[in-house]
């Protein structure tokens, strides 16, 4: 008969929150780590775009795992809020992606082509009646099942459903080294930036951390029911009618510093694409994306008792149901597996 595996998790943002959640909640004993608060960090600064079509250009396994992560947001939203008690700002709102030129419209038209194989749907859509947007648009692509969410939120709900179903929480307890005796039946590195820094007898593949700014404006009513995007700046309307428009990719390393000129690009870029907002007072924010040479990094080390869940870049929030599912599934596994803690189970 199997026991509940001793799971502690390294990383509270909303890739080890989602996991801790799942794990507590079918039978796991979990502890979660931070460095800092949970929820603090890239999760918190992120736009909450859960967007395929703005992100994967052709098939590939994140391509497919974005797409099933997607498709599972709805039950995962609303066993969040029955678990948490909480709402959370959800909507299937869809995308507008476009082109100012010729160019830019063979470009957006080629690459839905190749979404189209892909499993990403999109139409082509009228520019002019594309609403809100500056004159001169000469081609929208329509991405119907693209949608937001506000991570903020998400955040919250997670770490309220996780103590919920008796979740322990090590705020301000940053875990610098694993060691080989260490006592856990399963640890979860999920750092983020971080997680590459940990001191591990595995070998982990790196990660690093590329900065981002966002801004918002306030009270907007009527646009960007849609996302917009154009080029490298997109714009998203979370409830209370708060326009969200990023936003910048910076090597800046583990430097948190706003920079007032990158975040008034930002606007002006925003005020450009939807003239309603141009010259409007902002805030700004940044957070540090976690990014990693091979993409996602979501797997058991091979001979451990360590997965790793981190490296997720842009799209953490997006796919936080598939990761803490897949994770969870598996850790659950490999305890049912185990007749007893041996130390030939423990991490070498």
């Amino acid at each position: 008969m199997s026991r509940s595996p001793e799971t502690r998790i390294i990383g509270g943002g909303v890739i080890g929150l989602s996991i801790a959640w799942r794990l507590q909640s079918r039978g796991a004993s979990v502890t979660v780590f931070d460095a800092a608060c949970v929820g603090s960090g890239a999760s918190w600064a992120a736009a909450g775009m859960l967007a395929p079509g703005g992100e994967f250009e052709e098939h590939s396994f994140w391509s497919e795992a974005a797409i099933r992560s997607l498709k599972q947001y709805p039950d995962f939203v609303g066993q969040l809020e029955e678990a948490s008690g909480t709402s959370i700002d959800f909507r299937v709102c869809g995308a507008f992606e476009l082109a100012y030129s010729e160019a830019e419209a063979l470009r957006i038209q080629a690459r839905a082509a190749s979404q189209d194989t892909a499993g990403i749907y999109s139409e082509q859509f009228p520019a002019s009646r594309v609403p809100g947007i500056r004159t001169g648009a000469c081609a929208a692509q329509y991405y119907p099942y693209d949608a937001v969410v506000n991570p903020r939120e998400l955040l919250y709900a997670l770490k309220t459903a996780a103590q919920r179903a008796g979740v322990k929480f090590r705020e301000y307890n940053p875990v610098r080294q694993i060691a080989a005796n260490d006592p856990y039946d399963a640890t979860v590195i999920a750092a983020g930036a971080w997680s590459s820094a940990i001191d591990s007898p595995v070998l982990i593949p790196e990660t690093k951390p590329v900065r981002g700014h966002l801004v918002a404006f306030d009270e907007y009513a009527g646009l960007c029911d849609s996302i917009v995007r154009h080029d490298h700046t997109y714009l998203l309307r979370r409830a209370g009618n708060i326009i969200v428009a990023g936003s910048s990719t910076e090597e800046a390393g583990f430097e948190r510093t706003l920079d007032g000129c990158v975040a008034a690009n930002i606007a002006r870029r925003a005020g450009d694409l939807i003239p309603a907002l141009a010259g409007s007072n902002y805030v700004a924010w940044n957070g540090l994306r976690p990014a990693s040479d091979s993409g996602p990094v979501m797997q058991r080390v091979e001979g451990s008792n360590v997965w790793l869940a981190y490296g997720h870049y842009r799209n953490g929030i997006l796919l936080a149901p598939y990761t803490a599912e897949t994770i969870a599934d598996e850790i659950m596994q490999a305890n049912s597996r185990m007749d007893s803690p041996s130390p030939a189970a423990r991490l070498r």
